[in-house]
């Protein structure tokens, strides 16, 4: 991740808590919380091989709308302790005991508390981030834009696709961050 893009790993190293709530009736793929600055962020993850992909773009889309339910200040949040507590797999396959990646309390339940506290409470600034990893190219939504011949109906489709994700979140008072490839 460093090698990768440096300023995302130094603004993953801001969070406090991070926690893997991925899996069955998950709320976001991760739930970091950081006090310095403060913030509480959900993130949405989807993998794919295609630069230009507003079918996988939407799908991972539909999972960020879908927790503006969970993030939301005075939303109705069911424990997610015992699922934290609960062993899970990497893609590489490695096997890891529990959910919380980081925490300054060893205690799931504790872990829990705070990033409740943190989501109904107006101090925390919300934000839902968007990994999409190669499922979208920022440097091809560019070429693709800008062609002397006019932009492809693809990349005006990425591109209002795009727009309607941080319009629709704006509302809940929830800022959207999208994470790509070059």
């Amino acid at each position: 991740m460093h090698t990768l893009d440096p300023a995302l790993a130094q603004e993953l190293q801001m969070f406090d808590t991070m926690v893997c709530d991925d899996g069955g009736q998950e709320q976001a793929d991760f739930m970091f919380k950081g006090e310095s600055p403060r913030r509480v962020v959900f993130v949405h993850a989807k993998g794919n091989d295609n630069s230009m992909s507003v079918s996988a773009m939407q799908i991972v889309g539909r999972q960020a709308m879908a927790s503006l339910a969970f993030i939301a200040r005075g939303a109705r949040l069911q424990d997610r302790s015992g699922w934290w507590a609960s062993p899970w797999s990497t893609d590489d396959h490695r096997q890891v005991p529990h959910r919380i990646l980081r925490s300054s309390s060893p205690n799931v339940a504790a872990t829990w508390a705070e990033i409740k506290r943190s989501i109904q409470s107006a101090q925390y600034p919300k934000e839902i981030w968007i990994f999409a990893g190669r499922t979208l190219s920022k440097a091809e939504l560019v070429r693709q834009l800008t062609r002397p011949v006019g932009p492809t109906p693809l990349s005006l489709q990425m591109a209002y696709f795009l727009a309607t994700l941080q319009t629709s979140a704006a509302p809940a008072n929830v800022a959207m961050r999208i994470f790509c490839s070059n």
